[in-house]
């Protein structure tokens, strides 16, 4: 999957607030390129079925989807050497994100949910986070990881702790808030070469050794956070600001939301005044969408990616299927 490149066009723009952004509604369509192949487009449908075509397995859900046809099943059925159909999620079908690691449903302006990701529909990971994985790396003299293994939304830069990200309970971006459900924990999927695709166990390896650190998953590694926005129609850019609104210490047992206002955290809950932290740039995952954050003190990593999204829920989102998701 790491070979294969997605990306968007849109017909119009739609007004959001000051800006100008793309959303399904504006009409387009999906790009999707791989290597000896030639380019896969998929229009955006103006309108869906009364009844979906199939349901789609992710973990323990069943997801109400429509097939995308026989143009794009051929596609990647070719690409990867098996059966394929390409699926898209019923917006009308609601797949909440765990009640265990999320607020009550009053905290939102919507039904809390993901479409085909693990379960949630943000992952947030710090570039110290990142240099500190890639020190451990190089003492053993193996090639450095990119933010693109972990595939999360929104990268923070500038600070100076590793996996300090571990301890925010609620944040703001440009003063949209998101509440952090819980650590992510890591499958051997970041320790794909993003050159070749072929699997590797260098990076999984390290981290298994220095961060199998949380008491309700103590024999997986965690890197990164799930985060749930509060609202819809987000509009996030390069150069916004992070706050940090609230921190404490997160655990995967028993949650520390479990629907209830009140975060029920080991060692209890800090509340700290607003500041902006250094936040960088998002590479893509959940949302397939590129965001690139800077903070008041300098421009985002990644060489200055630009980008921007706007988050209509409950949105639209593609998957590679057998009927069950790869």
């Amino acid at each position: 999957m790491v070979l294969i490149k997605p990306r968007l066009e849109f017909d119009r723009l739609e007004k959001i607030g000051e800006d100008e952004v793309g959303t399904y509604a504006c009409g387009g369509r999906m790009i999707v390129s791989a290597p000896d192949m030639e380019d896969l487009v998929v229009p955006f449908r103006s309108s869906f079925p009364e009844n979906p075509s199939a349901q789609c397995k992710v973990w323990s859900d069943l997801v109400d989807s429509f097939d995308e046809g026989d143009a794009p099943a051929q596609w990647f059925s070719k690409f990867f050497q098996i059966p394929c159909r390409l699926m898209i999620k019923d917006t009308r079908t609601v797949r909440t994100t765990d009640p265990l690691h999320t607020p009550p449903r009053d905290f939102f302006h919507y039904e809390p949910q993901a479409a085909f990701s693990d379960g949630f529909p943000f992952l947030l990971l710090s570039t110290s986070s990142m240099d500190k994985l890639n020190s451990l790396l190089a003492l053993e003299n193996l090639a450095p990881a990119h933010a693109l293994n972990f595939r999360p939304n929104i990268m923070i830069t500038g600070t100076t702790e590793p996996n300090v990200e571990d301890t925010y309970l609620r944040i703001s971006v440009n003063r949209y808030p998101f509440f952090i459900a819980c650590r992510c924990t890591r499958c051997q999927v970041p320790g794909n070469d993003l050159k070749t695709g072929k699997m590797k166990n260098d990076i999984t390896k390290v981290i298994m050794r220095y961060r199998r650190i949380d008491p309700g998953a103590p024999y997986k590694a965690c890197f990164g956070v799930n985060a749930i926005p509060g609202g819809v129609g987000y509009v996030l850019k390069v150069g916004d600001v992070v706050s940090v609104d609230e921190t404490g210490v997160h655990t995967r047992k028993g949650g520390v939301w479990n629907g209830t206002e009140v975060p029920v955290v080991l060692g209890g809950v800090q509340d700290v005044e607003k500041k902006s932290v250094s936040i960088g740039g998002g590479v893509g995952r959940r949302r397939s969408v590129d965001i690139t954050v800077r903070n008041k003190w300098g421009n985002g990593g990644f060489g200055g990616l630009l980008g921007w999204v706007a988050l209509i829920f409950p949105g639209l989102s593609g998957i590679l299927t057998r009927w069950w998701p790869f």
